[in-house]
């Protein structure tokens, strides 16, 4: 069961705790993250995939309205939910020509923000129900697989075992550009990194490929544009043999 994931960004810790106890109520299981600032929020906008986003207006380090210029622009379908205590008009004028559809004014009752908070999850799990497809596809090479995940800007991690060894892999993207790829023993110690990881995964012959939704991204091994990276791996595999099946 998918597990939705909040970012409430509120400055007042007082206030924070409030929200991520409503939100708690309404949506029981959801992760729940919090942020104090626009820094700390990008942050965690860089790292997690958020299913809802509850920003304040008025942060220490800037306007809640820049974050969702940020959200918006990596996301466009993302859901916001604005709140402030400011009455100005022109606030709720700036959220419509956004296109957020919850614009709350505090005080609030508690009520408020549970409903937009579960009703913002249900309208992202529609979507995205209805916008993609599950597949299962055979007769790709990885280097194939992996193009296709690259070409659909895609945040995600694909966990590669081979048929013929115990080695397992795994390759991160984010925003479809490859940022890490390991590549693990028998006895899950990691034995390859970066580059030469992802060189050492295209060579197995035969195996599965299993997409996993990323909890956190690892530490960057790979700098390199995905085009260029792939070129760069194919060039390598036409020059070297296979591995044995015994590796």
């Amino acid at each position: 069961m998918h597990q939705p994931r909040v970012l409430i960004v509120e400055d007042s810790l007082v206030s924070a705790l409030a929200a991520e106890r409503v939100i708690g109520q309404s949506l029981p299981g959801a992760r729940i993250l919090r942020a104090q600032s626009c820094f700390e929020a990008r942050l965690l906008l860089q790292t997690y995939d958020f299913d809802v986003s509850v920003l304040d207006v008025h942060l220490p380090d800037g306007s809640g309205l820049d974050l969702v210029r940020h959200i918006l622009g990596v996301k466009p379908s993302a859901n916001i939910i604005l709140m402030t205590a400011d009455p100005a008009e022109e606030l709720s004028h700036q959220a419509r020509a956004f296109g957020i559809g919850h614009f709350l004014l505090k005080p609030f009752p508690p009520d408020a923000l549970g409903n937009a908070a579960r009703h913002s999850v249900n309208l992202s799990e529609s979507e995205e129900q209805g916008s993609a497809f599950t597949a299962s596809l055979s007769q790709l090479s990885l280097l194939e697989i992996v193009q296709l995940k690259c070409l659909a800007a895609a945040t995600t991690r694909l966990d590669v075992s081979s048929h013929h060894s115990f080695q397992a892999g795994s390759i991160h993207l984010a925003n479809g550009e490859i940022v890490h790829v390991e590549v693990r023993d028998e006895f899950s110690r990691v034995v390859a990194r970066g580059e030469q990881a992802l060189a050492r995964i295209v060579t197995w012959r035969g195996g599965s490929v299993t997409e996993l939704t990323p909890e956190a991204l690892p530490e960057r091994s790979i700098f390199e544009p995905w085009q260029a990276l792939l070129l760069n791996v194919a060039q390598q595999c036409d020059e070297r043999p296979v591995e044995p099946a015994t590796c």
